[in-house]
């Protein structure tokens, strides 16, 4: 009888080992995600964040072009441009 207590005390102890290790494995990928998610996020930021300067650049020359010219063959490309940002 007290061996068999001992064994159902043994597999209690088990069984919580196991919970607890399945639940830091559960919390461990939630972080990965999240990290995953921010450096995405961060990417995506990044990336957006490029296009506007190209944009915006592009616009710069374009007006410059325009005001060079102003013959009006770069306006039909900034008005193109500005439909972009």
């Amino acid at each position: 009888s007290q061996e068999f207590e001992q064994e159902g005390v043994v597999e209690k102890k088990r069984q919580a080992t196991e919970t607890n290790n399945t639940r830091d494995r559960a919390f461990e990928q939630e972080e990965v995600a999240e990290t995953k998610g921010q450096a995405l996020e961060t990417e995506n930021a990044r990336e957006k964040e490029f296009e506007h300067q190209v944009v915006s650049e592009m616009e710069g020359q374009a007006t410059e072009n325009a005001e060079k010219k102003d013959n009006g063959e770069q306006k039909p490309l900034l008005d193109e441009l500005e439909g972009l940002v």
